[in-house]
């Protein structure tokens, strides 16, 4: 992380401007799951709740902190975009360190379900479905709903 707000700074002209704004935006979409997965994953037993109200918080909260912080460079600073997306590339820079020190959330498999394991197909657990509705909602459920729209 952080090429993309490098991008910004070589970007000479409107093109160069787009195209780094879609680097940078696929690049936050790629990681703002991973990221809210994580926080979610590491708030207390106590309250779990935590988690994802700063997951959901955080982004709004950055998102006005950037802009207060990007029209203050602009006011006062005498090269507003060196300044702007150097602060981004170090802010990215420090995040992308910080989460190689995150705790592995994930505990690894136990032997018996490995990847060659886990690539096997199975059925699972299926309940008994012994409810004429239920049976009724679930096919219902499954058609597509073009389907659904041709017979009616």
């Amino acid at each position: 992380m952080g090429f993309e707000a490098d991008a910004f700074l070589l970007a000479g002209d409107v093109g160069g401007v787009t195209a780094a704004r879609a680097v940078l935006g696929f690049a936050t979409g790629a990681a703002t799951s991973a990221f809210t997965a994580e926080i979610v994953e590491l708030s207390p037993v106590d309250r779990p709740a935590l988690g994802g109200v700063i997951g959901s918080t955080a982004p709004v909260g950055g998102l006005a902190l950037g802009a207060l912080l990007t029209g203050a460079a602009v006011q006062f600073a005498a090269n507003p975009r060196s300044l702007t997306f150097g602060a981004l590339t170090v802010v990215m820079a420090a995040g992308t360190a910080l989460a190689c020190f995150l705790p592995d959330t994930d505990a690894a498999p136990p032997p018996s379900q490995a990847l060659g394991h886990t690539l096997v197909p199975g059925l699972g657990h299926m309940p008994p479905l012994e409810d004429p509705e239920r049976i009724a909602e679930l096919i219902t459920v499954s058609l597509p709903e073009r389907a659904l729209k041709h017979s009616a």
